[in-house]
């Protein structure tokens, strides 16, 4: 079953596809490692940017690698 927990490992959310670009604005933590094994498992396509940028920016390389799923952290704090 795709959306089963496998070795620790939760899948992408439903609607995530082989070949979706799934972006991750999330800084080289412990968190950020679990995403990516995550898209990876799901076959999706993994694009990491650094949380600090502007919004033209981050609007910027949503947009040319025409995003499907746009994680972020959760709550509060959570990207320091």
């Amino acid at each position: 079953m795709a959306n089963q927990r496998r070795g620790g490992i939760r899948p992408c959310p439903p609607g995530v596809r082989s070949g979706d670009v799934v972006a991750v604005p999330l800084p080289n933590r412990l968190e950020f490692v679990y995403v990516l094994a995550a898209v990876v498992r799901s076959g999706a396509v993994f694009c990491q940017f650094p949380p600090d940028y502007r919004a033209r920016q981050i609007e910027f390389i949503l947009r040319f690698s025409g995003t499907h799923t746009l994680v972020v952290p959760d709550g509060p704090g959570s990207a320091s």
